[in-house]
């Protein structure tokens, strides 16, 4: 599906409802759909659709390139998309194709990975922050003090003193 103008709430419902909805049904019936916080995305005909499609899905949080999986998988579609060099909207359009099916489910991963983003049977990792404020709210680990080991003792050991020079 192709659509030449901007992505409103009647737009994008028409291609969950024509195109991704029943190809996920027939291909992958377990699917989680991924959505960033396009305002097409969060309205409410939108929302029914695909709280009535039987398929789970989770919103981005607010935007941050660096948090986003969908950049570097969209950075890998423009790079290939440059490779091709179409220059024509019937040449793009015949070159995405491809493009997109060059992300694999390993690079799917990875990106989401690269984001410190988490399966949901993996355990969750801690945040550098709540790392942080964990640790302020432990008591701190009893630590272990060497013992002094005195002049006479290390010179009987045969060791060296060390002493500094006058002071200026």
């Amino acid at each position: 599906m192709s659509v030449e103008a901007a992505t409103d709430a009647a737009v994008f419902h028409a291609y969950l409802a024509k195109v991704l909805l029943p190809e996920l049904r027939r291909t992958k019936p377990d699917a989680v759909l991924v959505m960033d916080n396009l305002t097409a995305h969060k309205a409410p005909r939108v929302r029914a659709l695909l709280d009535g499609s039987g398929f789970a899905y989770r919103y981005l949080p607010a935007y941050s390139p660096d948090l986003n999986p969908i950049e570097p998988g969209w950075a890998k579609v423009k790079a290939e998309l440059r490779g091709v060099a179409a220059r024509t909207a019937d040449a793009l359009r015949e070159a995405c194709g491809p493009a997109l099916a060059a992300i694999t489910p390993q690079d799917a991963a990875g990106f989401f990975r690269h984001c410190r983003y988490r399966r949901p049977s993996q355990p969750a990792k801690c945040s550098r922050a709540a790392e942080t404020a964990r640790r302020e709210r432990a008591p701190a680990p009893a630590r272990r003090r060497r013992p002094r080991r005195s002049a006479a003792l290390l010179r009987s050991a045969g060791a060296t003193s060390r002493t500094r020079g006058p002071r200026s």
